[in-house]
Order: structure tokens, then C-alpha cells, then sequence
């Protein structure tokens, strides 16, 4: 009898039927990739699209804030314009030009101040009485006026006659022999912000920004940081805005450190530069709430389908794949005829009995086994017959030994039982065990069995032994037996 070779660490087998479902699982969370893709492709869509009517909005609010100070300090001009050329600016007394120009204040809402510079620097004519020795010779909008005879505007200063924080203008008054006599001042408070913002209708949450051109801060509404007065020329949205070359919008962090959407615009007076900029912005968390919460809320729907998706796979591959793979592995490892394990199986059973052995140090018995006269009866009376022997062989053996051992059918008329946990002491009462299953037959209507048998002690203390060896072993001593048979 051969045995041929055995399927060693056929264990995978088990492993393969856990892996099963952890690649259904795989194959699930991959069908997901495509919609989470999709889904990513939507936020980000959604996302351009709320930027883009946020800074639409921002950008109408900006320009309309930009348009009324056009018009505001378009007006400023004019009427300095105007009062420059009368007559009482030009060659009047500084009393005439103080009661002038006082009235003149009166209607101006956000005027805090008017009066007439020196060319060198110091107050001919003032509304608000100047402290004595008061000199303007160092401020901007007056040297250009003197150098430029033109309008000029100068820089966000606390005025040294008002004592507040205005923006000043400047305009040449020429005497009569075409002469500059000095240059007429308008003071502007900075009140006119608010109400530009009121006919601005800013968004919910909107900070409105305005800087000049050495980045101070000139106006910022609400302004609970105290920022107002501050050169910030450092600050990320100050640098846009004194870098920008028109209007624009940017995302970035403003003056607070809290990051918004601007939109921003150049304040200019027909066409002409001022060096002021005006930005409005939206914290990103307003902007973008909407769009973040509708993300959450796709992700959770997402994980919900994955998790239920997952478990349905689960369940189903067990139920179906793994359930068809399981009876697909059981019909891999038994023998179609008697239901016994085949010659993969046994060995498979056997293998892993005996690293038990080693472990444990209980070893076990192995008997090969024929069915005697097999071929005889296939020959004389069909293989059917032959059939009906080989299952009443089986049942013997099964009535034979114990369920704990491990019965097997190699093919043909060869089967092998190893007797598990059976000390080497135990092999006579084990024969008697085969010798009395085998008298006693499978049942009623069963052929009568004939087996020879040979056996083989697995000792665990013996370095290097196979089942393969311990194969051959009881085959040699199944030989002996048949020939003990014939003898007799």
C-alpha cells in the first residue's frame, strides 16, 4: 500500500474562509470609493459656488461703500474748491475767514474743522481756536497742496487744534497776482464711516476695514479690538489691499486673526487715486456653515450606508459565498462514498494532531486497513456490491472507535484510523476494539467485513517523525498482517 504525498499546512483552508469576508468587506468599501469621490467632487462645487455669491454680495457692499465716499469726498473738493476761490478766503482778514468758514462747518455734518495754513506752516484762520504756537508745516496734505496746487488728502491723524482723530485735506487759495497766500484745510471726522455702513447694508457678522496707503487703520466697524489709529502694515489683509491694483476678494486671516472672505476696492474721487482701501469681509465659518454642515451630514449618511452595507455583506457572504466555500471545503476533505474524510482531510486532521502530540507529549496510534476480498466481489458480483462492502467498512470502523479519532478512506479498499490520545500500552485493547466493531458488522442487511490491519505508534519524543513515515510504518505492518492471514 503507498501512501503518496500528503497535503501539508493545508490550515490555511481555514484562514481562507475568515479572509472570505474581510475582502467582501474590501470589494464593499471599494464600491463606496466612486460615491465618496462623486461626493467630494459636490462639496468642493458647493463650496466655489457659496465663495462666489458670498464675494458677488461682499463686492456689491464694497462698491457701494466705495461709490458713497467717492461721492463724499468728491463733495469735500468741490466746496473747497468753491470756498477757495471767493474773495473772502483770498484777501480777507482772519476774522472774515472764521465766521466763513464757521458757517460753512454748521452744514457740514462730518466736518470737525476748517481754516487757512500760512505758507509757512502756521494758523492765519481757524474755526476751532489753535493752541498757541500750533505749526502744520509738517503734514502731507499741506506740503503737496503747496508743492502740487492741486487738492491733496492727507493721512489718518490725531488733529493737534481738534484733538480727534480726522483725515485731512488740503487746497491751494491764490491771491489776486496769481500767488499762493496758503492752503485751505478741511478736517473730516471719521463719524461718516458709520453712516457709510448703514447705507451699505453689510451682511450678517461683516467687518468693514478701511486703511490708507502707509496701512494705519482709519476705520473698522465693529471695531472691539481698538484697532482704529493702528499701523498694521504687516497684516495680511493690509498687505492685499495696498498690493491690489483694483478690486478683488481674498479668503485670508483679518486684523483679529479670524479667517474670512473679503472682497476689497479702491476708494477713488473721479478716477483719481486717494491711497484709501476698503475691504468687508465674512468670517469662513459663516460663509461656508451651510456647506460643512451638509458635508457632516453626507458623512454620516455615507458611514451608515458603509456600515450597512458592510454588515449586509457580512451576513449574506456567510450565508451564501462562505456557506457554498464551507460545503465546497467539506466536500475537498470527505470521501463521497462513506462520508469518512478523504486522504486531504485526514491528513489535514492528522497533522494537526500531532503538533498536539508534540505539545502534550500524548502520543497516538495509527492503523492502516484493506478490505479483504474487495477485488474478488468486484469482479464476481459488480462494483455496487463492491460499493456496499466498502460503506459496511466504514460503519464498522465508525462503531469501532471513538468520535474524538480520526477515520479515513485513502481510496479503494484503503482506509486509516488514527486512534487519538491512546497511550503505546493501549494498542491490544484497541485491536480487541476493531476486532469486536468488525464482529459486529454495520448493521442488518450488511455484507459481512473482513479488514487486516497493521499499526504504528506516533511517539512525540521521536524527533523528525512524519506522517508520511508513520504511513509507511503501519503499511509495513498491515503486509505482516495479511501475510499472518494467508498463513493462516
Amino acid at each position: 500500500m503507498t501512501t503518496g504525498s500528503p497535503a501539508q499546512a493545508v490550515s490555511s483552508e481555514a484562514v481562507s474562509l475568515r479572509s472570505l469576508r474581510w475582502r467582501l468587506l474590501l470589494v464593499v468599501a471599494l464600491a463606496m470609493l466612486p460615491v465618496l469621490g462623486l461626493s467630494t467632487l459636490s462639496w468642493r462645487e458647493q463650496r466655489r459656488l457659496v465663495y462666489d455669491k458670498t464675494t458677488d454680495e461682499l463686492l456689491r457692499v464694497v462698491r457701494l461703500a466705495s461709490i458713497t465716499q467717492d461721492h463724499l469726498l468728491s463733495g469735500i473738493r468741490q466746496e473747497m474748491r468753491l470756498l477757495a476761490s471767493l474773495d473772502e478766503l483770498r484777501a480777507g482778514s482772519p476774522a472774515e475767514i472764521q465766521k466763513l468758514l464757521g458757517e460753512w462747518v454748521r452744514t457740514e455734518p462730518y466736518c470737525v474743522n476748517m481754516g487757512l495754513i500760512n505758507t509757512d506752516g502756521s494758523i492765519y484762520a481757524s474755526v476751532l481756536p489753535p493752541p498757541p504756537g500750533v505749526n502744520l508745516a509738517d503734514r502731507k496734505y499741506f506740503q503737496r497742496a503747496l508743492s502740487e496746487r492741486t487738492f491733496t488728502m492727507g493721512q489718518y491723524v490725531l488733529g493737534r487744534i481738534t484733538g480727534k482723530h480726522t483725515l485731512n485735506f488740503g487746497y491751494p487759495v491764490y491771491r489776486e497776482d496769481g500767488e499762493v497766500r496758503g492752503v485751505l484745510y478741511y478736517a473730516l471726522g471719521l463719524e461718516w464711516m458709520h453712516t457709510l455702513l448703514s447705507k451699505a447694508d453689510p451682511p450678517l457678522e461683516a467687518v468693514f476695514t478701511v486703511v490708507d496707503r502707509t496701512g494705519t487703520v482709519l476705520a473698522r466697524h465693529p471695531d472691539p479690538g481698538g484697532l482704529v489709529g493702528r499701523q498694521l502694515a504687516n497684516a495680511p489683509l493690509v498687505k492685499a489691499l495696498l498690493t491690489a491694483s483694483g478690486e478683488g476678494t481674498v479668503e485670508l486671516r483679518g486684523l483679529d486673526g479670524i479667517q474670512r472672505v473679503y472682497a476689497y476696492r479702491p476708494i477713488e474721487i473721479s478716477g483719481g487715486d486717494t491711497g484709501i482701501y476698503a475691504a468687508i469681509g465674512v468670517p469662513s465659518s459663516i460663509v461656508y456653515g451651510p456647506v460643512v454642515r451638509m458635508v457632516r451630514l453626507s458623512l454620516i449618511a455615507l458611514m451608515l450606508s458603509l456600515a450597512l452595507a458592510g454588515l449586509a455583506a457580512w451576513l449574506v457572504g456567510d450565508a451564501l459565498v462562505i456557506g457554498v466555500q464551507r460545503r465546497l471545503h467539506e466536500a475537498s476533505v470527505t470521501d463521497a462514498l462513506t462520508g469518512l474524510r478523504n486522504r486531504r482531510g485526514f491528513f489535514l486532521l492528522v497533522e494537526q494532531s500531532a503538533r498536539q502530540a508534540v505539545r502534550t507529549k500524548k502520543g497516538f496510534w495509527l492503523a492502516a486497513l484493506d478490505v479483504d476480498g474487495l477485488k474478488k466481489i468486484n469482479d464476481t458480483q459488480g462494483h455496487a456490491e463492491g460499493d456496499r462492502l466498502i460503506i459496511a467498512a466504514a460503519r464498522a470502523l465508525q462503531r469501532a472507535f471513538r468520535e474524538s479519532d480520526i477515520i479515513g478512506r485513502l481510496g479503494g479498499d484503503e482506509f486509516v484510523v488514527a486512534a487519538i490520545d491512546a497511550p503505546k500500552e493501549q494498542l491490544t485493547a484497541l485491536q480487541r476494539r476493531l476486532d469486536e466493531g468488525i464482529a459486529k458488522g454495520a448493521g442488518e442487511g450488511s455484507p459481512p467485513v473482513r479488514l487486516s490491519a497493521g499499526w504504528a505508534y506516533f511517539d512525540p519524543a521521536e524527533t523528525g517523525l512524519t506522517i508520511d513515515a508513520l504511513l509507511a510504518r503501519a503499511d509495513e505492518a498491515l503486509y505482516t498482517d495479511k501475510e499472518r492471514r494467508r498463513g493462516i
